[in-house]
This record gives C-alpha cells, structure tokens and sequence, in this order.
C-alpha cells in the first residue's frame, strides 16, 4: 500500500466591522475584493450596510448591562443601547 499523507483541514469564518462613509466603505471593499477575493484566497459574503450602532463590550460590561436592564431600563446610561 502506498503511503499517504494525511492533511488537516479548518474552517473558520470572521468578520470585519467598518464604519464609516459609504464611499470610503466601498474603497475599503475593492481593496479587500482586489487582494483576496480575486486571488482565491477568501470568500466574501454580500456586505451588510446599517446605520444602527455596533458595540463591542467586554464580558463583564455585559453583565452590569443585564444587571442594571433586569432591575430597570432606565438604569441604563450612556455607551449602551
């Protein structure tokens, strides 16, 4: 039997969070498409475009947000939604 060598695959996805002008969003994207995409080396999924805010706490941040949500939504100041 001939020897074969096994290979590991992974799969994994990410995502890239930008804001800005929709014109400079668009610049960011052909160059993105331009250097990965073209070559093979991604695949990219149709871009989303929203104007609500995006925010990115930490896990501890999480929990005072619940905790103060759960006693009252008005406990709930600036740098939450």
């Amino acid at each position: 039997m001939e020897d074969q060598k096994e290979y590991l695959s992974e799969l994994f996805n990410f995502a890239c969070v930008l804001r800005g002008e929709v014109k400079y969003l668009e610049q960011a994207k052909e160059y993105i498409v331009a250097e990965y995409v073209n070559k093979g080396l991604i695949k990219i999924i149709k871009p989303t475009y929203d104007k609500r805010e995006l925010y990115i706490i930490t896990e501890s941040q999480w929990k005072e947000y619940r905790k103060l949500k759960d006693r009252d939504d008005r406990l709930i100041g600036a740098g939450f939604p």
